[in-house]
């Protein structure tokens, strides 16, 4: 299985665009961001079964999680160091781009799966 790149960074996109203005409406939307990022993604790979769609998924929700993570890092350490704590938050920054690389992942992986049975198969 080749992996279709561009299907991954439409979704990666997706997941940093949508996640980040969901995420402003409420906090739990942005989590409806990752997932819809993975389906657009795998849905446009055309995935033929949801093996494809996961791998797919899962790529689209890592980049966007890392993404989401540096920008969320990048804040965090920014208001730790206004407080006068730069280790703490050069600490913070590093767990904020980790803990977004696996929530992204997850749910890359969760959107890449549905979003491959929205795929219409010939």
């Amino acid at each position: 299985m080749a992996i279709n790149w561009k299907a991954v960074l439409i979704g990666a996109i997706a997941f940093i665009v949508l996640g980040i203005i969901l995420g402003f409406v409420h906090s739990i939307l942005g989590l409806i961001g990752g997932i819809l990022g993975g389906v657009i993604a795998a849905w446009y790979a055309k995935v033929k079964k949801a093996s494809e769609g996961l791998v797919v998924g899962l790529l689209a929700g890592l980049i966007g999680g890392i993404v989401e993570g540096i920008i969320a890092a990048v804040l965090l350490s920014a208001a730790f160091t206004a407080l006068g704590s730069t280790a703490l938050g050069a600490a913070v920054g590093v767990v904020g781009i980790v803990a977004m690389a696996i929530i992204g992942l997850i749910l890359g992986l969760i959107g890449g799966v549905v979003g491959s049975f929205l795929v219409k198969k010939k």
